[in-house]
């Protein structure tokens, strides 16, 4: 989440779950912990240090932010959403093998010419939309 404290990081966490009827217990939030970063940066911007103490215990990684905005250029998202993915993938290379569970949009698919089962290689074509073509590079 982002957020300019574990405070109101947790307050945008909970705000979220509460939406959806989700409580974490005292033993789920135990297990949960925030680290504020910024994936524009290297590192996410933490201390030496701290991107390896993070990539030698961290198992599983699950990777949902993006800067989403359909009227940005991609060159105004590309450090956060394809530059994000590169440093969340440095942070996988770090330590025992990680699960990476990534989610995306699938508009990147809406307007194209995708049908049935895609692969990371394949290319779509006829994309009738921006949002499609700047999804499609990451």
């Amino acid at each position: 989440v982002r957020a300019d404290n574990i405070t109101q990081a947790w307050q945008r966490v909970d705000t979220t779950l509460n939406k959806y009827n989700i409580l974490l217990t005292t033993q789920m939030r135990a297990r949960c912990h925030i680290i504020l970063g910024d994936l524009r940066k290297m590192h996410f911007g933490l201390t030496t240090y701290a991107w390896q103490e993070l990539g030698g215990t961290v198992h599983r990684i699950y990777h949902c932010a993006a800067a989403v905005n359909l009227l940005e250029p991609l060159e105004a998202l590309a450090e956060t959403n394809i530059g994000g993915c590169q440093r969340m993938l440095e942070l996988m290379s770090i330590g025992a093998k990680k699960e990476l569970h990534y989610a995306s949009t699938l508009s990147v698919f809406v307007g194209s010419n995708a049908q049935g089962r895609m692969y990371e290689d394949d290319k779509l074509t006829s994309s009738t939309h921006l949002y499609g073509d700047r999804k499609s590079v990451v």
